[in-house]
């Protein structure tokens, strides 16, 4: 086990060394915490996140990478890119954006007759 985990231990550290670095810029707006979930306050959070991810973007970051709790809006969960979807966070972002968020599943048409039923 010995050998094993020291063979395991430099293949890590070897593709650590070819992997290219990248300046990632952690944002952390400070929301007030009943803000921060008030959809009526979703414009002007969004604004504070992307005017801070701006200036770190500007200082040189590559990637940026956001809290979960951001984005107080639900998301289909089959949406293959929030690109042109309405749902984007930053549309006019320069670089790649990490963030989570709420998503939901659509019924199909069967579940929602089923749905409708035992609601009856």
């Amino acid at each position: 086990p010995l050998v094993v985990g020291a063979w395991a231990d430099s293949r890590a550290q070897s593709t650590e060394q070819l992997a290219p670095e990248i300046r990632v810029g952690i944002i952390q707006g400070n929301l007030e915490a009943e803000k921060k979930r008030d959809v009526l306050e979703l414009s002007a959070n969004l604004g504070v996140y992307q005017r801070l991810s701006a200036d770190v973007v500007a200082e040189g970051a590559e990637f940026i990478l956001w809290p979960e709790s951001i984005l107080s809006r639900w998301v289909p969960e089959n949406l293959s890119s929030l690109r042109e979807s309405g749902f984007d966070p930053w549309p006019n972002r320069k670089v790649p954006l990490l963030f989570g968020g709420l998503t939901f599943r659509l019924k199909t048409d069967q579940e929602f007759r089923q749905v409708q039923h035992l609601a009856r």
